[in-house]
């Protein structure tokens, strides 16, 4: 067994474009020398991307490893088993294997009959976790959401743009904005929007949907898995917020107290302090605290449904025999 230090750089840069659906690619030859490495989000680039990258090393590439198992939703199955078929791909390795019942059934066929072998890795909590945007989008029809929201210890909503000056804010906003291709933001949050940037670590530029009511989010949500968005970012208040959780929406919250607050240490502090309405939090087991931080004199605290959380964030080593 070794450590594959190019799938590794691969999937981190999978996960700074993404982190909830990125999606990378290596080829090597037959002595695991890097060929080609690529890190992409969901469009209707990825295939034609791929496909020239297998075709460019078709007769010197043997091993093909993919961060996830193809799927109709994210590629052109048919084409890529084609490409595959043309070239002296003998082994390939899937770094997450889903779970879904979306998986192409085209794939699943074809791999039954093909000569050379597919591994499945051991799942890791970077490839687990850049998988579920994608997973979410296969079976619940809407992407993985992700809310930025301030209030202080009273619930007294705060706006986002008062954070500016705080140390850290505005490179935390910069990332967390350019690794979503949809942004979402509520009228009372809309003083963010000139903090934002154009366009995307992808290179693409953000699409800032504003809404004024909380019945006009669903169908943002679902009009971005039909342009292949798996991942989006909403900034709202604490009442959109509990109208988020109680329609079970949203799968990421990231919210932010001032300091002189008191401190949050687990999930059981955190959850009443930022409720509006106490049904939106019946149950209290399904979030968990997966980190908390300082940002000038706040606190940055991010959660996550527990069902979310399979493995830690920590564990990125992918291994190839």
């Amino acid at each position: 067994m070794f450590i594959s230090e190019h799938i590794t750089n691969a999937l981190n840069k999978a996960k700074n474009l993404s982190p909830r659906s990125g999606i990378a690619w290596v080829l090597l030859d037959r002595n695991r020398k890097l060929l080609c490495s690529h890190a992409t989000t969901p469009s209707h680039l990825l295939t034609q991307t791929l496909i020239q990258d297998i075709k460019n090393h078709s007769s010197s590439c043997t091993a093909l490893y993919l961060s996830l198992r193809p799927s109709q939703s994210i590629m052109d199955v048919r084409s890529l088993v084609k490409i595959i078929d043309r070239s002296v791909i003998e082994e390939i390795y899937i770094g997450h294997d889903t779970d879904t019942e979306n998986t192409s059934r085209l794939w699943i066929a074809w791999s039954e009959k093909w000569s050379g072998s597919i591994h499945c890795l051991p799942h890791t909590g970077l490839t687990d976790k850049l998988a579920l945007g994608i997973e979410k989008g296969e079976s619940s029809g809407l992407p993985w959401l992700n809310a930025v929201t301030a209030a202080n210890f009273y619930n007294a909503s705060i706006e986002l743009n008062e954070l500016e000056d705080e140390f850290g804010f505005l490179s935390y906003l910069n990332e967390v904005s350019r690794q979503s291709q949809t942004i979402i933001c509520s009228q009372s949050q809309k003083k963010i929007l000139p903090l934002l940037p154009a366009t995307g670590f992808d290179k693409k530029p953000l699409n800032i949907v504003l809404v004024d009511h909380e019945e006009a989010i669903l169908p943002v949500l679902k009009n971005d898995i039909k342009q292949a968005v798996f991942s989006t970012l909403i900034f709202c208040d604490m009442q959109m917020l509990a109208y988020l959780l109680n329609e079970v929406l949203v799968d990421e919250i990231t919210f932010h107290t001032k300091a002189a607050d008191p401190i949050i240490s687990d999930a059981d502090t955190a959850l009443p302090c930022i409720h509006s309405r106490k049904q939106a939090f019946s149950k209290l087991n399904d979030w968990q605290l997966q980190s908390s931080s300082i940002i000038g004199n706040c606190n940055q605290i991010r959660l996550f449904r527990s069902h979310s959380l399979s493995v830690s964030d920590n564990t990125s080593e992918t291994r190839l025999n």
